[in-house]
């Protein structure tokens, strides 16, 4: 079959078209539409959600920089909301969806970036300023490092001025103007105020003055007034201390008792020559007190010397080996006063009657003769084993059993107190059928050794108030107070005078036992389980024994009195102390080493001791050491302080 070739006249046949696609259905181009459009608005949410992390959220967010670090971070940012977008874009699914969000991220991308170009324009001026303002603190710091040198200061001045001038000009201001002329000024007077303090600051107060005074024109009021009133301060102190100075220093004195005359007479004088000042008067009287008190401390110092080397010959063994019996040599004898002369020959040995002193510490002798004194003093039975506690010898005055309360004010141990009590002194009449087998001269015999005994035991505590106190005693509290009266509330003050003058009792010992007791406080050892409390340490007992005695005496006003008392009230409590220290001063022989341990340790308990019938007073080891810091520091080093004729005297 041959090739047919078309003809050119023939048309050629015609493709038959393909069918042509159905209409979308309207429902499904809705749903696609909407599907987009959603894709689209949570990729914008998802960069709005990283962009508020990046500017605010993170811990390094775009909006906490400040300063220099704004400016590094913002390039930082933007390169990151970038690269975010871009990722954004490339995880879509069409062109739609690209095209819209593209628009979307472009016009947040904007305003981003303006927000940023804002925060950076103003960190950049935070950052110029606080580079100003570090300048002018270096230089204030600067300045104060070498207050000496003026020409350096003035120089520092001028530079701190001129780095105000440029923290006024950051930012469109135009340069000079009255607000750069104040910042100008206000940093130069910092600078020049901070070397003027530290002349303060270093003691100079010449050169403070000096330097105030020079620069007086250019110091901001705000640091000229608290310099000047620094400056006025000082110089009144020198004032003050000039004038206590040179009266302390005008008259010498012997004694403490012409110290305190001194003192006050000082003190007076201030007030006088200060009236129209108070201020200078208060600091005029600071300064005296502090002199007066050197010029005490030089004065015990002084009498310390002798005191030490006394200690010193006491320590030496005598020329038998035993304890020294001897009078140490001329040196030292030559700088004893009369009372240290007789508390040492009380130590060697011998007091002045002739009566042996105990070597330290004392054990009272219970032997067989005492045992029989003490059954011819109270005429009655006593048990295998006891001794019963009263004594009428050698000054002792039985102690009054009316109640069976501990009777001792203190009561650092009230077992050492109460132990004795349930021995009570019998009746003064003989027991049907007792017969004394003891004859005249062993009753003499045995008052003798009783009276012995007594001298003994207060020859001991004579030696111990005549000791001067050691650095050990003010573990447990300091002496009294030079300025005592000062620290005594005004009522207590006025009741302590009165009672003083009331019960002949020296109002320094008042004093001085309140101190150790509470260092006047009222409230002092509040609570249910202290026996000794108040102002004072008065116990129950203790004011119980008084309210016996105001019975006894028929007082019924004070026995009113008395029952009414709160010894946690200042007044109250030191009525009661100055009315008890006579009674147990009384009760002791008039000895007042013996009234201050009873005060301590219990009216019983120091009664029997004194008696022979008990050793309890020193039984327990901590409360006798606390004991004989007590009595140390109340006597000063000098056993007989509170006798009459050496009590100090007061206005």
């Amino acid at each position: 079959m041959g090739n047919f070739t078309w003809p050119e006249w023939m048309p050629l046949p015609q493709d038959t078209p393909p069918p042509s696609a159905p209409p979308p259905d309207p429902m499904v181009a809705r749903e696609e539409r909407i599907a987009n459009d959603t894709r689209v608005e949570q990729a914008l949410n998802q960069f709005l959600t990283a962009k508020q992390g990046a500017l605010f959220g993170a811990p390094n967010a775009f909006y906490r920089t400040q300063g220099e670090d704004a400016i590094h971070a913002a390039p930082v940012v933007s390169k990151n909301l970038d690269q975010l977008r871009s990722n954004l874009l490339d995880g879509l699914g069409n062109d739609y969806q690209r095209q819209r969000l593209g628009d979307a991220l472009d016009a947040q991308m904007q305003l981003t970036r303006d927000a940023m170009a804002r925060h950076v324009a103003e960190q950049s001026l935070a950052w110029q300023r606080g580079v100003a303002q570090d300048r002018i603190a270096i230089l204030t710091k600067e300045a104060a490092l070498h207050h000496n040198d003026t020409d350096l200061v003035d120089a520092l001045g001028h530079a701190a001025a001129n780095a105000a001038r440029a923290h006024s000009r950051v930012g469109d201001g135009p340069p000079g103007g009255e607000a750069e002329d104040a910042a100008a000024a206000t940093a130069r007077s910092g600078v020049l105020g901070a070397a003027i303090q530290a002349r303060l600051d270093r003691g100079d107060t010449q050169g403070a003055n000096a330097l105030l005074t020079q620069v007086q024109d250019q110091l901001d009021p705000a640091h000229a007034g608290p310099l000047q009133g620094q400056i006025d301060t000082v110089q009144r102190l020198d004032a003050a201390k000039d004038y206590a100075d040179g009266i302390a220093s005008a008259t010498p004195a012997a004694s403490l008792e012409e110290i305190d005359a001194q003192h006050q007479a000082a003190a007076q004088q201030a007030a006088a020559d200060h009236a129209d000042d108070p201020r200078q008067q208060t600091l005029a009287r600071h300064f005296l007190n502090q002199a007066f008190d050197t010029r005490r401390q030089e004065l015990q110092q002084g009498k310390d010397g002798p005191a030490n080397a006394v200690e010193t010959w006491l320590n030496t063994p005598g020329v038998d080996g035993g304890p020294q019996r001897n009078l140490p040599p001329p040196a030292v004898l030559s700088g004893l006063d009369d009372d240290a002369l007789r508390d040492l020959v009380f130590r060697l040995g011998r007091d002045d009657r002739g009566i042996g002193v105990m070597t330290l510490p004392y054990k009272p002798p219970m032997d067989e003769t005492l045992d029989k004194a003490l059954v011819l003093q109270n005429l009655t039975n006593v048990p295998e084993g006891e001794n019963t506690p009263s004594q009428s010898g050698a000054g002792i005055v039985p102690v009054n059993h009316a109640s069976d309360e501990v009777t001792g004010a203190s009561q650092a141990n009230p077992q050492l107190a109460q132990a004795p009590s349930a021995a009570k002194p019998a009746a003064t009449t003989a027991s049907p059928g007792v017969k004394s087998s003891i004859s005249e001269n062993e009753r003499d015999a045995a008052q003798s050794l009783l009276d012995e005994h007594a001298a003994r035991a207060k020859a001991e505590l004579d030696v111990l108030a005549s000791t001067p106190r050691t650095s050990d005693d003010n573990k447990y509290k300091g002496p009294l107070p030079a300025d005592w009266e000062k620290r005594l509330p005004i009522d207590t003050l006025k009741k302590l005078n009165e009672s003083a003058a009331q019960y002949g009792v020296p109002r320094n010992l008042i004093a001085a036992i309140l101190w150790e007791e509470s260092t006047f406080k009222e409230k002092a050892s509040a609570g249910p389980t202290a026996e000794g409390q108040g102002m004072a340490g008065m116990s129950l007992g203790a004011q119980k024994d008084l309210i016996t005695k105001a019975q006894r005496e028929k007082n019924p006003e004070r026995e009113s009195e008395l029952r009414t008392f709160d010894r946690m009230k200042g007044p109250a409590a030191v009525s009661m102390a100055a009315e008890y220290l006579k009674q147990l001063y009384d009760d002791n022989g008039q000895h007042w080493p013996s009234a201050v341990l009873a005060y301590r340790l219990g009216r019983t308990a120091v009664h029997n001791w004194l008696g022979g019938t008990s050793d309890g007073v020193k039984s327990n080891a901590e409360h006798w050491e606390k004991s004989q810091a007590y009595i140390r520091k109340i006597f000063q080093g000098r056993s007989h302080l509170f006798d009459a004729e050496n009590a100090p005297e007061y206005p």
